[in-house]
């Protein structure tokens, strides 16, 4: 029983200390114009979907639907957000 304790818990603490120390000798890439890779991109997808799910029927829209207030938003997301 203490083998696979040990055992275990080597194997749990590999991982962490392992991604620490590629971290601490300068090899994790930090510019900020690098791409996420594919499984960062699907789990912040994943994350962002499942926390919009969760919370978003338990909010009512303080602006209503009207005209005026929908070609409104469409003039602040081209100014602001399409370019």
């Amino acid at each position: 029983m203490r083998g696979f304790l040990a055992g275990w818990l080597t194997g749990i603490l590999t991982l962490p200390v392992l991604a620490v120390g590629i971290a601490w000798l300068g090899f994790w890439p930090t510019h900020a114009n690098a791409s996420p890779p594919g499984w960062e991109k699907a789990f912040a997808q994943m994350a962002l979907k499942a926390s919009a799910a969760r919370h978003a029927p338990h909010l009512a829209n303080p602006i209503p639907a009207t005209d005026e207030n929908l070609l409104a938003g469409m003039k602040t997301f081209k100014d602001a957000c399409a370019g």
